[in-house]
């Protein structure tokens, strides 16, 4: 899991956007077909309210690199089997520029080298000050939250329930 400080102000808005991994345009070998990068788009976002009194976020990334498996054998009673080669997925691409968070939608990993284990979990932390603005199009993207349409911006009530400010953005 990584941890990473968000640097914001008392009252600062947090733009939170997804966006398509960059990387799957140069990853791609078309020449000889060897890596053949696929997206994935088993990526979960939680909006918590922090306890430390400043913003941050976590990544926990479950990547399961060996279930790739080849069966040598198979009988009523015996199956062996031989770990292949360690997976081809990429570590998730995200960004934080100034208060801006960018995050992939989705996973690039080797078809074959995904499993249904596999998912990135992302816990964004901000303090009851301060807001976030959502594109509610992403809305698939969040866990355990249900977000309005459009892009809204949201902040942590008092009882410590995420809500909707009901600001127009254009």
């Amino acid at each position: 899991m990584s941890k990473n400080d968000l640097i914001l102000n008392d009252k600062d808005t947090l733009n939170l956007i997804f966006e398509k991994d960059q990387r799957i345009f140069t990853v791609n070998d078309t020449i000889s077909g060897k890596h053949q990068y696929s997206e994935i788009d088993d990526i979960q976002v939680e909006i918590l309210e922090s306890a430390t009194g400043r913003a941050y976020m976590e990544v926990e990334e479950r990547i399961f690199n060996n279930k790739d498996l080849n069966l040598k054998m198979l009988s009523k009673y015996n199956i062996q089997i031989e770990p292949s080669k360690f997976s081809n997925t990429l570590n998730y691409n995200y960004s934080i520029k100034s208060d801006t968070l960018v995050l992939s939608n989705t996973i690039l990993t080797t078809l074959n080298d995904f499993t249904e284990d596999s998912k990135v979990r992302v816990k964004v932390y901000i303090t009851e000050d301060q807001h976030i603005k959502i594109n509610g199009n992403d809305k698939d993207h969040f866990w355990y939250q249900s977000l309005d349409s459009g892009k809204n911006f949201y902040k942590f009530s008092t009882n410590g329930r995420l809500e909707n400010t009901k600001k127009i953005i254009n």
